[in-house]
């Protein structure tokens, strides 16, 4: 991987149009990102734009949302759930939304009727014989949906244990038929998090991701290093996040896969340090 200096698509020209704008947002983020918090310090790294909010609510066209429902499959990878996920699948076909594809990443016997309900409801399940973690149920799904709907201009990703509401996976939807070459990174509002379930991720960058590392929660982080590698711009936008009994139905251990992740920035910026120094003995 190269230095930070050979990726000029990562230094932020062409989102600010003179200095003294650049000046000011980085006070901005000074204000608002802590010293304590590497993760969202490391994504200021890449250029990470927030659409103008009139960009937002603009509506193109009037059968904007029967395109979306055909030419954008849901992805939700799942481990464990509970009924969240079927509430979650009968309002999304509700919604008008019908490509659904379900990871069963190894929940096991006890947990099949579940999957069976979810395909009762129109979801294409998948099944791993052990669980996996999530970035394989990710590519697994990559892999249908690049097979499947061949015509797809990308794919959203969510969570099953219902953070992600149909609302929240529209407007997600919405905001890639406008850029569908993107990376769209939804957030929790006003919190920059680097593992957000909820994604648009371009068919084209889908398939580059199937053959990326991390196999659990990290591959999320290499995700986004992959973006500012290939040069795929990432949208970042906030949304209303729902967290039902404080999160417990989540499967992410605070010390191991936090550990995960930190160990995949350490080897960006110890690669990016190395290359830097690299080109200063030979080039100075």
């Amino acid at each position: 991987m190269g230095s930070l200096h050979q990726l000029p698509h990562l230094s932020g020209r062409g989102v600010f149009p003179d200095s003294a704008k650049q000046h000011r947002y980085r006070r901005r983020l000074k204000r608002n990102v802590g010293i304590s918090d590497p993760l969202r310090r490391i994504l200021r790294i890449f250029q990470i734009q927030h659409p103008h909010p009139a960009a937002q609510e603009h509506k193109e066209n009037i059968g904007m949302e029967n395109t979306m429902e055909k030419r954008i499959p849901v992805i939700i990878p799942a481990y464990e759930p509970d009924e969240k996920m079927i509430r979650l699948l009968q309002t999304l076909q509700e919604a008008g939304i019908e490509r659904i594809v379900v990871v069963d990443d190894g929940s096991g016997n006890e947990y099949r009727s579940l999957f069976e309900q979810a395909k009762q409801l129109g979801a294409v399940v998948l099944t791993h014989a052990v669980n996996l973690g999530k970035g394989r149920a990710l590519k697994t799904a990559f892999n249908e949906v690049l097979n499947r709907y061949p015509e797809a201009i990308g794919a959203i990703t969510a969570d099953s244990d219902g953070q992600h509401t149909p609302a929240c996976i529209q407007k997600c939807m919405e905001a890639m038929e406008k850029e569908p070459e993107k990376l769209w990174h939804f957030i929790s509002r006003y919190i920059s998090d680097t593992q957000t379930g909820l994604r648009g991720i371009p068919a084209a960058f889908m398939r580059h991701l199937m053959n990326v590392k991390g196999e659990r929660f990290e591959f999320e982080t290499y995700m986004l290093l992959e973006a500012g590698e290939q040069k795929v711009g990432i949208r970042e936008v906030p949304i209303e996040t729902v967290y039902l009994n404080d999160n417990k139905g989540s499967h992410f251990n605070p010390l191991l896969d936090s550990a995960r992740i930190y160990l995949v920035f350490a080897k960006f910026i110890f690669s990016s340090l190395s290359s830097s120094i690299v080109d200063l003995v030979l080039f100075a």
